[in-house]
């Protein structure tokens, strides 16, 4: 496909093709996370690369992003500016707002996302209690107070005084709109009470995870290590991905605590067993290193390692000790499985 065929496809979707690239970047990241939210007030998906997988509008939005950051790699060979960096990061870090959302108290010193107020305000939907009603003010006046128009509600407001019965809302980031949810627009059940809410999402996740190979569900797992696992939505998750290791007979021991997912250490699954760095044999490590540098440097290098605690491995590179993070030298290494496949 050519260059013009590109813009029109970009330009069809909204992008401003008259624009720099980098304007043109960000318009396409808006777009998508736009779109990506809207999906998941609705849908069970939790990540934008299981939607581009599954769904075709998202494949079509990956393919004009790869198309563009392929544009501008060429164009700074030397490295990318701060802003087209800073919007690869924004893309990289698009998650399911409910996945971070739960019934804590919020501080007015929070800094949070319009993703994560719009998830936070669905949790709190119809639930009882000052804290809860304090909670959907404060939230509802942080949109309005980033110039979110709040017409919708406003409507609703008038006939009903309290704003617990305010139905879930979803927002449209592109117009600084908020809107009702419909029933069905939203995978939340209508009372979002705690424990009904991590059994749905064990629901949920147990179907997704079917689908999962067991390569898929070592690197779901990896992916999460050492991140905050907080609220309903992953205690539900975090239950399914141990149940579904139990199913297909995973051995999980090494991991600690078999009735509960810690998540602190990354581990490759070998022989139908989930192995941390203890029980990887060190020329694993060793070569897993020497890609990491070559993908990084572009340049092979040798890699023995010298020794190894609970969270890192060194070795020696021109006298000096050097050293990489065990976690995340094995999330490079699955990332790199995701890539290829």
């Amino acid at each position: 496909m050519n260059t013009q065929q590109y813009l029109h496809r970009l330009q069809k979707i909204g992008v401003r093709t008259d624009k720099r690239i980098e304007i043109m970047y960000m318009d396409l990241f808006r777009i998508t996370e736009n779109i990506f939210l809207k999906e998941c007030h609705k849908t069970e998906g939790f990540e934008l690369y299981e939607f581009v997988k599954e769904k075709e509008k998202f494949r079509e939005l990956h393919e004009l992003r790869q198309h563009m950051e392929a544009l501008l790699i060429w164009m700074y060979p030397e490295g990318l500016p701060i802003w087209p960096k800073s919007t690869n990061r924004k893309f990289k870090e698009l998650k399911n707002p409910y996945l971070g959302a739960c019934y804590e108290a919020i501080s007015k010193n929070m800094s949070i996302s319009n993703q994560y107020i719009s998830a936070a305000f669905n949790l709190r939907c119809k639930l009882p209690g000052e804290q809860f009603r304090q909670n959907r003010e404060f939230l509802l006046q942080k949109l309005k107070d980033r110039h979110f128009s709040a017409a919708a509600i406003e409507m609703y407001i008038s006939e009903k005084k309290d704003n617990a019965h305010i139905p879930k809302i979803g927002l449209d980031l592109m117009t600084q709109e908020i809107y009702l949810l419909k029933p069905e627009e939203s995978f939340l059940p209508e009372e979002p009470e705690q424990t009904y809410l991590s059994t749905a999402w064990y629901k949920k996740y147990m179907n997704i995870f079917d689908k999962f190979s067991n390569s898929g569900l070592t690197i779901y797992y990896n992916k999460g290590v050492e991140q905050e696992h907080l609220g309903p939505a992953w205690k539900g998750i975090l239950k399914a991905l141990r149940d579904q290791f139990h199913k297909r007979k995973i051995d999980i021991s090494y991991l600690g605590n078999v009735e509960e997912l810690e998540m602190k250490h990354c581990a490759i699954l070998i022989d139908k067993e989930l192995q941390t760095a203890d029980e990887i044999p060190k020329e694993i490590f060793e070569q897993i290193a020497m890609l990491f540098l070559k993908k990084k440097d572009d340049r092979k290098v040798s890699v023995n390692i010298s020794r190894m605690d609970d969270k890192n491995i060194y070795y020696w590179s021109r006298n000096y000790e050097c050293s990489f993070n065990i976690n995340y030298l094995l999330k490079f290494f699955h990332d790199q499985l995701l890539e290829k496949s």
